[in-house]
């Protein structure tokens, strides 16, 4: 799925991944307390969700998805978004959840606004990616104050 060019266009990496490197990442992160990958399924497999980047000192993380082309629109990253959000805060006892997206990935953006992400910061010039230098929001939802954030 990373390797598609309509989803790769999104990732902050170019970089195409094997079947077998995709098995080693797998296979490492069975070790790894501090990222966990979700597949999420309706009867084949239409994505995955990831929570990582868990600092269980601060009560914090940051979120990832990724669904297929062909699922997209569908709801699912609606409803994993949510799953994701609910497994951190209450299997993880999270405070704060953040995440990052290329400022022009308007799609994604308005998603995370939907579940509940308040636009924090820009980092301008964060990530180079397709020649060029680009733009990142960073986003959160504070366990408890998420309706009384300024966008």
């Amino acid at each position: 799925m990373r390797n598609n060019p309509r989803v790769n266009k999104y990732l902050f990496t170019d970089i195409y991944i094997s079947k077998e490197d995709q098995k080693k990442w797998y296979r490492k992160l069975l070790r790894d307390k501090k990222h966990f990958v979700f597949i999420a399924f309706d009867d084949v497999p239409v994505g995955y969700g990831q929570v990582k980047n868990i600092d269980y000192i601060t009560h914090s993380c940051e979120l990832g998805f990724c669904i297929a082309p062909e699922y997209q629109g569908k709801g699912y990253g609606t409803m994993l978004i949510k799953e994701l959000i609910e497994y951190a805060v209450k299997e993880l006892d999270v405070h704060r959840l953040y995440l990052e997206a290329f400022t022009d990935n308007e799609k994604a953006i308005k998603l995370y606004k939907k579940c509940g992400f308040k636009k924090e910061k820009i980092l301008h010039e964060r990530i180079f990616k397709d020649g060029s230098f680009k733009d990142v929001v960073v986003m959160s939802i504070i366990r408890g104050k998420t309706e009384n954030r300024a966008d």
